[in-house]
């Protein structure tokens, strides 16, 4: 009797563990498309950094060589002020024609 139950039993397991391994497959299937998806935009992203790295490198480039072609527009002298010895600047490079802390150019 316990012989012909397991016999009975035995498509039925079969058929589980079929079932089980579809849905597993089925899974990672969607699973590996996401991956797919998600590595894809990456590689975009990726591609689109590597060409922003290049154009700002080249960027910094031509500032450098214009700034090193360029006559200086400023200059320090030596003054005495009060007895003691201070560089003065003259023309100091700056935005909107203001040196840093707000000084106007001289």
């Amino acid at each position: 009797m316990a012989k012909q139950k397991d016999d009975r039993q035995r498509p039925l397991d079969a058929v589980v563990a079929l079932e089980i391994a579809k849905s597993q497959r089925d899974f990672y299937r969607t699973q590996l498309d996401d991956l797919r998806a998600q590595l894809a935009a990456a590689n975009a992203r990726a591609e689109k950094a590597e060409d922003r790295l290049q154009e700002t490198t080249r960027m910094l480039f031509d500032l450098g060589r214009d700034a090193l072609a360029a006559r200086p527009q400023s200059s320090a002298t030596e003054v005495m002020i009060e007895g003691r010895s201070v560089l003065r600047l003259s023309r100091p490079v700056a935005h909107d024609g203001y040196a840093p802390h707000g000084w106007p150019q001289g």
